[in-house]
């Protein structure tokens, strides 16, 4: 038994199974010239072999006050938001327990239904990559916390990728008043989708003074451990 279990992008899909099928699977694959490896995980996730999970995730979800979603919010299992019934959403969350994760066809349908802007929130830039290969630069997609930066650092860095593809950034609701920016061109400014697709050369070649001085205006309020946490200082 194997399941494509995750289908995150064109060039990437994700297999779940039995151990000796997926070890066969991966003997064709590599037969086929296709590049595959184990992944070490605790289970087979989204397969029915993980099933048995599912009554027991239904009564915890359904030991919480849920509410229905005020922004969409797509579901793994359909592609689509989830419907505004409690009871609905919860039996998809139960279901995708044990049903492929439809990423490529999310991200498809976000796009259809007019975004635009995929900003991933959370550590490293897995799905960035992901969405950079579903939409073909027809989209901009940023990450904006990977460990190796640091949460500050790369926040403003998408600030200025996003900046720097040509939308408008309300720079006052980070509590600055006025922000000044260099006198360039729109033309030198704005980043045709698809011209560049390593955000590293988007910032480096692009970046504005309004995101440096964001940065500036940031100090350190307080660090426990490895929490640090920033504010804006007084203009």
């Amino acid at each position: 038994y194997v399941i494509a279990s995750n289908k995150n992008a064109p060039t990437q899909t994700v297999i779940s199974g039995d151990t000796p099928s997926l070890t066969a699977a991966l003997f064709e694959f590599e037969k086929a010239g296709l590049d595959a490896k184990r992944i070490p995980v605790s289970a087979a996730f989204h397969s029915k072999i993980v099933s048995p999970a599912k009554d027991s995730l239904k009564n915890v979800l359904e030991s919480f006050t849920l509410h229905e979603p005020v922004i969409p919010i797509y579901s793994n299992v359909t592609a689509k938001p989830y419907p505004g019934s409690v009871p609905e959403s919860i039996q998809l969350l139960v279901t995708q327990v044990a049903a492929p994760v439809e990423w490529q066809q999310i991200v498809e349908n976000m796009k259809n239904d007019g975004a635009d802007i995929f900003i991933e929130v959370g550590p490293k830039w897995a799905l960035t990559s992901f969405v950079k290969d579903i939409l073909k630069g027809d989209a901009v997609a940023v990450p904006s916390n990977h460990p190796k930066k640091g949460g500050l650092f790369h926040f403003l860095d998408s600030l200025g990728a996003i900046y720097c593809s040509g939308r408008e950034l309300d720079f006052a609701s980070l509590g600055i008043e006025t922000v000044t920016v260099n006198p360039v061109e729109a033309s030198t400014l704005v980043t045709p989708l698809g011209e560049c697709d390593d955000i590293e050369a988007i910032i480096s070649k692009h970046v504005s003074s309004a995101v440096k001085e964001v940065r500036e205006k940031m100090v350190p309020i307080k660090k426990e451990e490895d929490v640090f946490v920033t504010g804006i200082s007084p203009v």
